[in-house]
């Protein structure tokens, strides 16, 4: 079949050169190998379809081109399949970060709430008392507004800004950020291990949500009091930021499910709270790791690598 002949059976769109010099069949005459190119097609009497081109110059014995073998593979199937499944996986990762994004909030709008009701209940609180109570709304209204422009970052392609931070700062923000729930929860200590560490390159927004979920976690883990320590350390190069309990424990059968999205033993729960933080810690090239004992409670360690001094210095 001649190059004439084949153009009639089979015209290049969109993708496929326009030039007749350089479709498959010209090339592969000229003595070039052609392998798989992908190309819209128009079959007469078929419709476009995806296609793969190749095509290799066919010679006599002393080596003068003769012709060309060009094979076209239809792959319209396999295309529409992976199109699907695009499809599918971006919608999955919308659905995921809608509720995560549910999590997060409920998380807000409950610290909102109690102190809400801390401030309904007790009208005889001094100015100071509250003042403070009206500055942790605010705070929890601040911590929204960041997980809406984290959000909003993600959904317009630009990455999520990351900075150097102190996580002993952080840790401290999340204890104030949930102080409406530890403070409305009886029989509930605090206790603070902050030891001096170096600063770490990471999102100060998204942590500051790691943090305060480990700590709602903590609580709703001592429903009848109990001691909540939190703390910072370093070693190694590294730092270490932990949230620990002396509540009911993790059951060892439930160890290897924590950090699978949509796990959750609550009946409010997403689920998505710990798998959330576990990608996020580790984009960071950090890790976090949990240790628990059944009726003594569990303690979540989050270690991300120290910034060294030239890197604290830029």
């Amino acid at each position: 079949m001649s190059q004439a002949e084949l153009a009639k059976y089979v015209s290049d769109h969109d993708s496929a050169p326009s030039d007749p010099n350089n479709w498959a069949t010209a090339r592969a005459l000229r003595g070039e190998s052609v392998r798989q190119e992908r190309r819209q097609l128009n079959l007469s009497g078929a419709g476009f379809v995806q296609a793969l081109v190749s095509a290799n110059p066919i010679r006599e014995s002393d080596g003068r081109i003769v012709g060309a073998l060009v094979i076209i593979r239809d792959i319209t199937e396999l295309a529409q399949l992976q199109e699907h499944m695009a499809d599918a996986e971006k919608h999955n990762v919308i659905g995921t970060m809608a509720a995560s994004l549910t999590h997060d909030f409920n998380n807000v709008l409950d610290t909102i709430s109690k102190a809400a009701t801390v401030l309904e209940i007790t009208p005889d609180r001094t100015t100071d008392e509250r003042a403070l109570i009206v500055r942790m709304i605010q705070n929890a209204v601040k911590r929204g507004s960041e997980i809406v422009g984290n959000v909003r970052q993600y959904l317009t392609g630009n990455q999520v800004s990351a900075d150097s931070v102190d996580l002993n700062t952080l840790l401290e923000e999340s204890i104030e950020l949930t102080r409406p729930m530890w403070q409305s929860q009886r029989n509930v200590w605090i206790v603070r291990q902050f030891e001096p560490i170096p600063r770490v390159h990471a999102n100060a927004a998204e942590m500051r949500r790691i943090f305060a979920n480990l700590i709602i976690n903590a609580l709703e883990a001592m429903p009848n009091g109990g001691t909540l320590i939190v703390g910072g350390e370093r070693s190694d190069g590294k730092v270490r930021a932990f949230v620990e309990d002396t509540g009911e424990g993790i059951p060892p059968e439930r160890h290897s499910k924590i950090f699978e999205p949509y796990y959750t033993t609550k009946k409010q729960g997403t689920g998505l709270g710990l798998s959330s933080a576990l990608k996020i810690v580790r984009s960071q090239q950090g890790e976090i790791t949990f240790k628990s004992k059944p009726g003594e409670g569990t303690r979540f360690t989050v270690e991300l690598p120290a910034l060294q001094p030239e890197q604290r210095a830029a």
